[in-house]
Protein backbone atom coordinates (compact mmCIF):
# COMPACT_ATOMS: atom_id res chain seq x y z
CA UNK A 1 0.00 0.00 0.00
CA UNK A 2 1.23 3.29 -0.77
CA UNK A 3 0.41 6.97 -1.23
CA UNK A 4 2.64 9.58 -2.96
CA UNK A 5 2.18 13.18 -3.99
CA UNK A 6 2.35 13.58 -7.81
CA UNK A 7 1.16 17.17 -8.42
CA UNK A 8 0.28 20.03 -7.21
CA UNK A 9 -1.60 23.44 -8.50
CA UNK A 10 -2.51 26.54 -7.14
CA UNK A 11 -2.16 27.21 -3.36
CA UNK A 12 0.25 24.91 -1.39
CA UNK A 13 -1.47 23.28 1.13
CA UNK A 14 -0.39 23.16 5.02
CA UNK A 15 -1.13 19.05 5.57
CA UNK A 16 -1.91 16.05 3.76
CA UNK A 17 -3.14 13.50 5.90
CA UNK A 18 -2.93 10.02 3.89
CA UNK A 19 -3.67 6.63 4.28
CA UNK A 20 -5.06 3.35 3.57
CA UNK A 21 -6.73 0.03 4.96
CA UNK A 22 -6.14 -3.59 3.68
CA UNK A 23 -8.96 -6.05 3.66
CA UNK A 24 -8.86 -9.86 2.63
CA UNK A 25 -11.52 -12.46 2.55
CA UNK A 26 -11.44 -16.05 1.40
CA UNK A 27 -14.43 -15.90 -0.43
CA UNK A 28 -14.85 -13.70 -3.48
CA UNK A 29 -17.01 -10.12 -2.74
CA UNK A 30 -16.72 -11.46 1.18
CA UNK A 31 -19.98 -13.30 -0.25
CA UNK A 32 -19.79 -16.66 2.02
CA UNK A 33 -17.76 -14.48 5.02
CA UNK A 34 -16.56 -11.20 5.20
CA UNK A 35 -13.57 -9.04 4.34
CA UNK A 36 -11.42 -8.61 7.26
CA UNK A 37 -9.02 -5.95 8.45
CA UNK A 38 -5.45 -7.02 8.21
CA UNK A 39 -3.42 -3.68 7.68
CA UNK A 40 -3.72 -0.27 7.65
CA UNK A 41 -1.15 3.04 7.60
CA UNK A 42 -1.99 6.61 8.65
CA UNK A 43 0.81 10.04 7.50
CA UNK A 44 0.53 13.37 7.91
CA UNK A 45 2.76 15.68 5.80
CA UNK A 46 3.29 19.10 6.73
CA UNK A 47 5.82 22.22 5.57
CA UNK A 48 8.96 21.31 4.09
CA UNK A 49 7.32 17.60 3.55
CA UNK A 50 4.87 18.95 1.30
CA UNK A 51 6.76 18.31 -2.30
CA UNK A 52 6.01 16.82 -5.26
CA UNK A 53 7.15 12.89 -4.95
CA UNK A 54 6.98 12.53 -1.52
CA UNK A 55 5.74 8.73 -1.12
CA UNK A 56 4.85 6.41 1.89
CA UNK A 57 4.14 2.76 1.96
CA UNK A 58 3.81 0.02 4.20
CA UNK A 59 4.21 -3.82 2.76
CA UNK A 60 1.82 -6.44 4.02
CA UNK A 61 3.69 -10.16 4.77
CA UNK A 62 0.98 -12.34 2.54
CA UNK A 63 1.66 -16.18 3.32
CA UNK A 64 -1.91 -17.32 2.21
CA UNK A 65 -3.97 -17.40 -1.13
CA UNK A 66 -6.77 -14.40 -0.63
CA UNK A 67 -8.86 -11.99 -2.30
CA UNK A 68 -7.44 -8.47 -1.48
CA UNK A 69 -9.14 -5.35 -1.31
CA UNK A 70 -7.86 -1.74 -0.14
CA UNK A 71 -9.39 1.33 0.58
CA UNK A 72 -7.57 4.76 0.49
CA UNK A 73 -8.68 8.15 2.15
CA UNK A 74 -6.41 11.52 1.46
CA UNK A 75 -7.45 14.82 3.02
CA UNK A 76 -5.47 17.93 1.92
CA UNK A 77 -6.24 21.05 4.11
CA UNK A 78 -5.35 24.45 3.21
CA UNK A 79 -5.14 27.94 5.38
CA UNK A 80 -8.59 29.68 4.88
CA UNK A 81 -9.80 27.33 2.33
CA UNK A 82 -10.78 24.13 4.30
CA UNK A 83 -10.32 20.67 3.25
CA UNK A 84 -10.68 18.51 0.55
CA UNK A 85 -10.66 14.70 0.22
CA UNK A 86 -10.41 12.27 -2.22
CA UNK A 87 -11.21 8.11 -1.14
CA UNK A 88 -11.51 4.94 -2.88
CA UNK A 89 -11.62 1.16 -2.88
CA UNK A 90 -9.37 -0.66 -5.41
CA UNK A 91 -10.60 -3.95 -7.41
CA UNK A 92 -10.96 -7.71 -5.83
CA UNK A 93 -7.78 -9.04 -6.52
CA UNK A 94 -7.00 -13.20 -5.57
CA UNK A 95 -3.23 -13.84 -5.22
CA UNK A 96 -1.73 -16.82 -4.17
CA UNK A 97 1.11 -17.90 -1.55
CA UNK A 98 4.04 -16.12 -3.06
CA UNK A 99 1.54 -12.98 -3.88
CA UNK A 100 1.03 -13.22 -7.29
CA UNK A 101 -2.57 -12.28 -8.81
CA UNK A 102 -4.33 -14.70 -10.80
CA UNK A 103 -3.57 -14.76 -13.84
CA UNK A 104 -6.54 -13.64 -16.32
CA UNK A 105 -6.93 -13.75 -19.93
CA UNK A 106 -9.53 -13.51 -22.49
CA UNK A 107 -9.95 -15.51 -25.88
CA UNK A 108 -10.58 -13.25 -28.46
CA UNK A 109 -12.18 -15.46 -30.79
CA UNK A 110 -14.98 -16.30 -28.87
CA UNK A 111 -15.34 -13.11 -26.57
CA UNK A 112 -14.80 -15.68 -23.28
CA UNK A 113 -12.38 -15.13 -20.05
CA UNK A 114 -10.73 -17.89 -18.44
CA UNK A 115 -12.69 -18.62 -14.72
CA UNK A 116 -10.94 -17.64 -11.73
CA UNK A 117 -11.88 -19.41 -8.54
CA UNK A 118 -14.35 -17.65 -6.56
CA UNK A 119 -12.65 -19.05 -3.61
CA UNK A 120 -9.39 -18.50 -2.50
CA UNK A 121 -9.23 -22.13 0.39
CA UNK A 122 -10.57 -24.59 -2.17
CA UNK A 123 -9.57 -27.95 -1.01
CA UNK A 124 -7.48 -30.51 -2.26
CA UNK A 125 -9.34 -33.45 -3.76
CA UNK A 126 -8.09 -36.70 -2.64
CA UNK A 127 -5.68 -38.10 -5.46
CA UNK A 128 -8.10 -41.54 -5.15
CA UNK A 129 -11.69 -39.28 -5.76
CA UNK A 130 -10.14 -37.55 -8.52
CA UNK A 131 -11.02 -37.62 -11.96
CA UNK A 132 -8.28 -38.72 -14.21
CA UNK A 133 -7.17 -36.46 -17.11
CA UNK A 134 -8.25 -38.36 -20.32
CA UNK A 135 -6.07 -39.10 -23.47
CA UNK A 136 -6.24 -37.07 -26.10
CA UNK A 137 -8.06 -34.54 -24.29
CA UNK A 138 -6.38 -31.35 -26.10
CA UNK A 139 -7.48 -33.22 -29.52
CA UNK A 140 -11.27 -33.72 -28.40
CA UNK A 141 -11.27 -29.84 -27.34
CA UNK A 142 -10.08 -28.41 -30.50
CA UNK A 143 -12.70 -30.67 -32.27
CA UNK A 144 -15.22 -29.69 -29.78
CA UNK A 145 -13.84 -26.42 -30.07
CA UNK A 146 -13.72 -25.89 -34.10
CA UNK A 147 -17.56 -27.46 -34.13
CA UNK A 148 -18.90 -24.90 -31.63
CA UNK A 149 -17.21 -22.00 -32.52
CA UNK A 150 -15.80 -22.37 -35.90
CA UNK A 151 -12.15 -22.12 -36.53
CA UNK A 152 -10.03 -19.80 -35.11
CA UNK A 153 -6.61 -20.61 -37.60
CA UNK A 154 -4.74 -21.15 -34.26
CA UNK A 155 -1.52 -23.06 -34.87
CA UNK A 156 -3.03 -25.83 -32.23
CA UNK A 157 0.70 -26.69 -31.23
CA UNK A 158 1.32 -23.43 -29.24
CA UNK A 159 -1.73 -23.87 -27.85
CA UNK A 160 -2.12 -25.42 -24.39
CA UNK A 161 -5.83 -26.96 -23.04
CA UNK A 162 -6.03 -25.86 -19.36
CA UNK A 163 -8.67 -27.54 -16.91
CA UNK A 164 -9.68 -23.97 -15.46
CA UNK A 165 -10.27 -25.60 -11.80
CA UNK A 166 -7.86 -28.09 -11.79
CA UNK A 167 -8.43 -31.90 -11.54
CA UNK A 168 -6.20 -31.62 -7.93
CA UNK A 169 -9.06 -28.75 -6.86
CA UNK A 170 -12.20 -31.02 -8.02
CA UNK A 171 -12.26 -29.82 -11.75
CA UNK A 172 -13.63 -32.42 -14.35
CA UNK A 173 -12.80 -33.19 -18.42
CA UNK A 174 -15.90 -31.29 -19.58
CA UNK A 175 -15.62 -29.17 -22.36
CA UNK A 176 -17.12 -26.05 -20.39
CA UNK A 177 -13.93 -26.28 -17.98
CA UNK A 178 -11.54 -26.11 -20.84
CA UNK A 179 -9.93 -23.09 -21.45
CA UNK A 180 -7.18 -22.97 -24.50
CA UNK A 181 -4.05 -20.93 -23.52
CA UNK A 182 -1.06 -19.78 -25.46
CA UNK A 183 1.46 -22.13 -24.50
CA UNK A 184 3.88 -20.17 -23.09
CA UNK A 185 1.01 -18.20 -20.87
CA UNK A 186 0.25 -21.65 -19.68
CA UNK A 187 3.79 -22.64 -18.55
CA UNK A 188 4.57 -19.27 -17.29
CA UNK A 189 1.67 -17.50 -15.71
CA UNK A 190 -1.05 -20.19 -15.17
CA UNK A 191 0.82 -23.64 -14.12
CA UNK A 192 2.46 -21.59 -11.68
CA UNK A 193 0.04 -20.12 -10.08
CA UNK A 194 -1.82 -22.99 -8.85
CA UNK A 195 1.38 -24.31 -7.84
CA UNK A 196 1.21 -21.87 -5.18
CA UNK A 197 -2.56 -21.73 -4.54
Amino acid sequence: MSSRIGAMTGEKPVVIWTGAKLYRSNDQYGKYGKYRLVDKFDTEWRGSELKVGKKTSKTYNNKTTNFYQSHHKTTVGWNKVGTRTNEGVTEEVLVNKKTVPYPEITNLDNNTSMWMPTKANIPVVPLKDRTKRKSGLAKTYKNWYIKEYGDPKWDWTQIHVQHEKPLEYGGTNSMSNLFALPKDFHIKEVTPWWRAY
